[in-house]
């Protein structure tokens, strides 16, 4: 009996490594993604977290030219659920507030929140999980910025990892 059970526990443990050493795709259980709204407070995210959200997908050429599908949750949506103000409540003084936008490599973008929030513009950023169906790759994922209207690509942020909302509101 005790042969058996061990067998089976290597079979498991096996057919668990087979599955992450075959590239095919596993559910992200540890943070990605740091969100810090206006007032300080932190949120962390992971990509199971963001496919909770609602989902969007958009077609958006890339840098080189090619078209392709992104899905995943409009910037706003990850905002909201970090308690940053959008919407009705973004007026006044408030309109001076900005999101920075930072990748693994430290390579930062600011976005004014008009920018992002859909009652103010008709394309919205996206935070993309996956391109064409298939989980972004390591060199842009697991997380990225997707502005589809944007002529340059210079904030579609690859591998994101924090989003700050600061206020400059005095």
């Amino acid at each position: 009996m005790r042969r058996y059970t061990t067998t089976v526990i290597v079979l498991l443990m096996l057919a668990g490594g087979y599955r992450a050493w075959s590239g095919e795709p596993q559910p992200s259980k540890k943070p990605v993604l740091e969100v810090v709204n206006e007032s300080g407070k932190a949120f962390t995210f992971t990509v199971t977290d963001l496919a909770k959200l609602p989902q969007k997908e958009i077609e958006a050429t890339d840098h080189r030219g090619d078209n392709a599908k992104y899905a995943g949750v409009l910037l706003a949506n990850v905002l909201g659920q970090a308690e940053a103000t959008l919407g009705a409540p973004l007026k006044g003084k408030l309109l001076a507030n900005y999101l920075v936008v930072e990748a693994a490599d430290k390579y930062r973008v600011v976005f004014s929140l008009p920018e992002i929030d859909p009652e103010w513009t008709e394309n919205p950023p996206l935070v993309a999980t996956s391109r064409n169906g298939e989980p972004l790759d390591a060199a842009h994922g697991p997380i990225q910025i997707i502005v589809p209207a944007e002529k340059r690509h210079s904030r579609w942020v690859k591998q994101v990892v924090k989003l700050t909302v600061r206020s400059d509101s005095k």
